[in-house]
This record gives structure tokens, sequence and C-alpha cells, in this order.
């Protein structure tokens, strides 16, 4: 008998391990498909600054992120431009690569200015996944992808009533105290924009009021400036390269010893490049000529307490966004026609490039020659006044720079998201 339950429990234990055999087997085999589903996805490069990205690879799966375009077979790049009702209106390039190769895509979206942050990262991810499909048709991906339509049969477009006119109002202010001293901001925007394909139309209002106050061995030492301006701005659009306009300021600030000032030029710009490619690359030439009133809060270092001045500028800006990286270049110099002498030059760039996989270098910059500060008062300044930098100083030029490297190796992967601590 003990034989015989001997027998049975070898049985037995046959049967578990032929059981196993064919979980394992199942188990291995599901893995198996899982990784060769998950080879086969797509590789894809975001190229996004200023994203949530572990928002976006916890609601898009089924391609794997990586960390350097080299490894990718989709490159997607995101620009962005601002509206006029304040929204944002963000262009999704997508750029095929290895297998993909030259099979390119573009798709654009409207972020409007009352949208959330979640919002705005929801329309993200929607509109990735949408050009992702045409790509994850072309592999095994596509056995589990479904869309589906959940909009209305038809679109009503209603008349706008506001005839393209948004208004936006902001006032802030901050304060910071301790018991040796005070800092005290408060400013305020009002701004109405009008833009159409033919017209832009711009104005704005700013008010400032700035305080620094300091207790040095029982003395007290204040600062204090205040700034308004108001600048109008209406463009027409010429045709898909020239455009032409009018530019008028009027403002008062302390800081410039200036008590009440007004401008007002034409413009006329040329872009090399259509304005509809603007997104990846612009090529601009711009020109003014105008004509400036100012009266001063204090007698300037040339004896003057008013005076009207006829300007001129000439500038020049291009901007290329590529996969490779991103150049901002931008130049311009202005004088007065009175004296010649009096003139300004600016040059300001930036540089980001991804050099090879995983290293990038990005490099930004401003150098001003100044030549031209008419308003400055007459007198030395004081000790107080330096510090606190509540009055413009005499300078020849002004700079900054700011450059950085950064390297990354390692798994080329970058789809987990691990939010703990």
């Amino acid at each position: 008998m003990f034989s015989a339950w001997r027998d049975m429990g070898c049985g037995m234990n046959v049967l578990k391990l032929f059981l196993i055999f064919i979980v394992s087997i199942s188990f291995v085999a599901a893995i198996e498909a899982d990784t060769e589903i998950a080879h086969a996805a797509p590789k894809v490069f975001f190229d996004c600054g200023r994203c949530d990205f572990d928002f976006i690879r916890t609601e898009i799966a089924f391609v794997n992120f990586v960390r350097n375009r080299q490894d990718a077979c989709i490159h997607i790049m995101l620009t962005d431009q601002r509206l006029a009702n304040g929204g944002k209106k963000n262009t999704l390039t997508f750029i095929g690569l290895r297998h993909f190769l030259s099979k390119n895509d573009t798709i654009s979206y409207t972020i409007r200015r009352d949208d959330t942050w979640d919002d705005e990262r929801r329309k993200m991810v929607k509109y990735l996944k949408i050009g992702l499909v045409s790509y994850l048709a072309r592999t095994p991906v596509a056995e589990d992808l479904s869309i589906q339509y959940t909009g209305s049969d038809t679109v009503i477009i209603k008349e706008d009533k506001w005839d393209n006119w948004v208004f936006r109002t902001q006032f802030g202010g901050l304060i910071r105290s301790e018991d040796s001293k005070r800092f005290v901001n408060l400013d305020g925007r009002i701004r109405e924009d009008r833009i159409t394909e033919d017209w832009k139309i711009r104005l704005s209002q700013y008010i400032d009021y700035h305080e620094e106050l300091y207790k040095i061995d029982g003395e007290t030492v204040r600062g204090i400036s205040r700034r308004s301006d108001f600048d109008g701005m209406v463009v027409r659009s010429l045709t898909d390269h020239w455009s032409a306009g009018l530019m008028s300021e009027a403002a008062s600030s302390s800081y410039s010893n200036t008590d009440f000032s007004f401008s007002l030029s034409a413009a006329v710009e040329y872009n090399i490049f259509p304005y509809s490619e603007s997104t990846r690359r612009e090529f601009r030439l711009f020109y003014t000529l105008g004509t400036e009133y100012i009266r001063y809060i204090e007698p300037t270092i040339y004896d003057k307490m008013e005076e009207t001045l006829q300007t001129e500028l000439l500038g020049v800006r291009m901007e290329i966004k590529q996969p490779w990286g991103r150049i901002d270049f931008s130049a311009e110099g202005s004088h007065y026609f009175h004296d010649l002498t009096k003139n300004r030059l600016r040059l300001v760039s930036s540089v980001n490039l991804n050099l090879i996989r995983g290293l990038s270098f990005g490099i930004r910059g401003e150098v001003s020659r100044i030549h031209d500060q008419l308003s400055l008062p007459k007198g030395d300044s004081t000790d107080e006044e330096i510090l606190l930098e509540v009055k413009e100083m005499q300078t020849q030029y002004s700079s900054w720079l700011r450059l950085g490297i950064e390297y990354t190796f390692g798994s080329i992967y970058n789809n987990v998201v691990n939010p703990r601590f």
C-alpha cells in the first residue's frame, strides 16, 4: 500500500512538473510576444523644452521614447507662435528617420489663453497620438490600435461679436520685508490686440512702481523709481514677404530722467522666407524712420530740458529651428540725425546645437555699444542712486554671456516614469 501511495505521489509530482512546464512555456511565449511588440514599436525622440514629459510618456505607452535623435526613427519637434488672444498656435513637426526616412508630417493646433496647464498637456498628447497613427500603421502595433470620432456631424461657424479684438489686463505686486530692508514692486498692464491675416493692431499701457529701503547704521536709505508708457502698433500685411506699419510710444521714466516723451515711426519689413514658414525659419530685414519729442525731469548733460529728435533704425533677425538645433541672431543699429555720433549698436544671439549623440552645446549673449544717452541728468549721482540703480548711469557698452554643455549616456530608452520622492 505504501508502494502504491509512493507511485501515486510520483505520478502527481510528474503531473505538477508537466503543468509547471506548460505554464512556463505559455508565460515565456507571452513575454516574447510582448517583447516582440515592444521592439517593433517605433523609437521616438521628442524635441520639446518645456513639456510635461512624464505625463506624455504615461499617456503614450505604445512607442519607445529615446534620449537621442540618432537612435530614433521618428523625430518630433514642437514650435509655437503667440496669438492675438493671448493663446498659442503649437506646431508638431514629424520627421521620419531610418525606415521612415522622407515620411514627414506637420500638425498645428491652438492653445487658448484660458486653457489650464492640464488642458494644454492633454491637447498635446491628443495631437501627438494623431500624428503617430500613420507611422504606427506600418508596424505590428497597428493590430492594437483603434480610432474613434467623438465630434458632431456638422461644424457651425459663429460670427465673432468682438471682431477679433482681445483685451487683457494684469495687475500685480511683490512686497518683501526684513528688519533692515524692504522691497516693493507694483505694476499693471492693459493690452488690446486685433490680429487678422491682413492687419495686426497692438496697443498696450504699462505702469510700474519700484521702491527699495535699507537701514544701515541707524540711517535709512530709500530708492524709488517710476515708469509708465503707452505703445501702439499698426501693421499691414502686403505680401507673403513684405509688411509695413506705424508705431508710436508715449512714456515717462524717473530712471531715464524723462518727464514725458512721444515718438511716431514708420516701418517696413521684408522676410526672405515666406511668413508661413516662420515656425521653422525666418530671416527678416526691417527699417524704421521716426520723430521723438522728449521733456526731461532735470537738465541733461547737454543742458537740455526738452528737444525734438529724428531717428533711424535698421535691423535684421534670423531664426532657424531644425532637428540639429536652433539658432537665433538679431542685430540693430540706430542713430539721431542731428549728430550721427549719437548712435547705438545691439547684437543678440543664441545657439543650441545637438553635436553628437548625447552631447549638446548652448550659448546665448548680448552686447551693445552705447553712444546715445541724451537723457542723462547733469551733475553727479549719489552713492545711493548708483547702488539702488534708480538712475541711468553713463556707459559706452553693456554685455552678458551665458554658455553650457551637456552630455548624457547610458540606456537609449526614455519610457519609464517613477514619481516617488
